[in-house]
């Protein structure tokens, strides 16, 4: 997983489908970017903190998309003092760590013999 930092003045960042787009501002009617105006094209689940420093754009749904995907933002001035962020309210990794959790449950078993066998050990040993 990565921290994206976004660093290039006057873009927008938007998304499209589960991936995440920097592109450069357009002036005029918005139909969605051209392909020559596309700086950046990342899936979500290649990100995990996004840091916007400047004058860069967030669209809405890009920040929903994002807090969806468990991704943190903050939002930066360009000498780098933090104004903000958001923080999604659930965990990304939650689904990681409970496929580990089951693993250390089911290891648990091992984990009792050999402390029983610890303990027998230690009765065995004659204290001095």
């Amino acid at each position: 997983m990565a921290t994206l930092y976004l660093i290039e003045q006057n873009t927008v960042l938007r998304k499209t489908g589960d991936r995440l787009l920097l592109c450069k501002k357009s002036h005029g009617k918005s139909g969605g970017p051209r392909v020559s105006d596309i700086l950046l094209d990342l899936p979500c689940s290649d990100v995990d903190h996004v840091m916007l420093f400047g004058n860069v754009q967030v669209t809405t749904q890009a920040l929903q998309e994002m807090l969806e995907h468990g991704i943190e933002f903050a939002l930066f001035t360009l000498s780098g003092k933090l104004l903000g962020q958001l923080t999604p309210p659930v965990e990304k990794q939650r689904a990681k760590r409970k496929k580990q959790t089951a693993i250390a449950f089911c290891s648990l078993p091992f984990a009792l013999c050999f402390l029983l066998s610890c303990a027998s050990i230690a009765k065995i040993i004659p204290r001095a």
